[in-house]
């Protein structure tokens, strides 16, 4: 059985649970049909199944399913770089997770809204109000002892850091988030924290050592099929060429950042790129 047919299949069941009116069965399928759709980075069916399971789970007032699917969907409206609706979504989250942080599935989405709250607020260029909900959001995943989440955010921190002209906060996050990323293996953080060092010389200006990290990045991001996060390094990439006067260099790397932007159809790349 190929994986289409199991996902056919996943999606006549869960048509058929709604349809006899079993709302909580049927938005635990199509959250579960989301996530193969997000997986593969197929975020337009993953918005329309994560939005059918919010859908039911706000029919049966399931509190925990509302704050999870709201916040997938944010997920999903920022990978559209549509800034607004996601910030609407994440808050709609944390608004319900944060007056349940006893309940462990509360507190771990709690996070989750809030790191997301933080990379939006950083997006759109208000650091110190991205500072404020990634620190939260880092004191919830300690307090749930979720290291990936934890280097995760710490990376995130790196990023605003880096973007305030924080040196010494960047570094000191990075190398917690560095080595918490090695640790759990995960070639994810590894190239994120790689990306991050990388945009970190080059706040210093030091375009050599910028360019070996954002090259070792995109060999990551290469090797685990990361297209979002390949594209980010390979566009940072071609901008260290274009400071260096390198125009030849900038031009293929900013343009296969923009090739690929346009085939996988990452809007918020291409605001960025443009």
């Amino acid at each position: 059985v190929n994986a289409n047919d199991n996902l056919n299949h996943n999606i006549v069941k869960a048509d058929s649970l709604l349809s006899i009116g079993e709302s909580k069965s049927a938005a635990d399928e199509y959250n579960d049909i989301g996530y193969y759709f997000y997986k593969n980075q197929n975020y337009n069916e993953a918005l329309n199944y994560w939005k059918k399971s919010l859908k039911n789970y706000n029919k049966i007032n399931d509190l925990y399913g509302i704050s999870n699917l709201s916040n997938r969907v944010g997920v999903i409206y920022k990978n559209m770089g549509l800034w607004s609706d996601a910030l609407k979504f994440y808050n709609k989250s944390y608004s319900i997770s944060k007056n349940r942080l006893d309940d462990e599935l509360f507190l771990k989405v709690a996070g989750k809204s809030l790191n997301n709250l933080g990379i939006i607020n950083m997006v759109i260029g208000d650091y110190y109000r991205s500072l404020t909900f990634l620190n939260r959001s880092l004191n919830l995943k300690q307090k749930e002892k979720n290291k990936m989440g934890e280097a995760r955010t710490l990376l995130n921190l790196v990023n605003v850091y880096t973007k305030l002209g924080n040196d010494y906060k960047a570094l000191e996050n990075l190398n917690k988030g560095e080595i918490l990323a090695k640790t759990l293996d995960s070639q994810f953080l590894i190239a994120k924290a790689l990306s991050y060092k990388a945009s970190l010389f080059g706040s210093i200006m030091n375009w050599d050592s910028a360019k070996v990290y954002y090259k070792k990045s995109i060999d990551h991001y290469k090797e685990i099929n990361d297209k979002k996060s390949l594209c980010y390094s390979l566009q940072d990439l071609g901008r260290i060429y274009l400071k260096t006067n390198e125009m030849k260099d900038a031009y293929i790397y900013l343009n296969d950042a923009l090739e690929l932007t346009k085939k996988n159809n990452f809007n918020d790349n291409l605001q960025i790129i443009y």
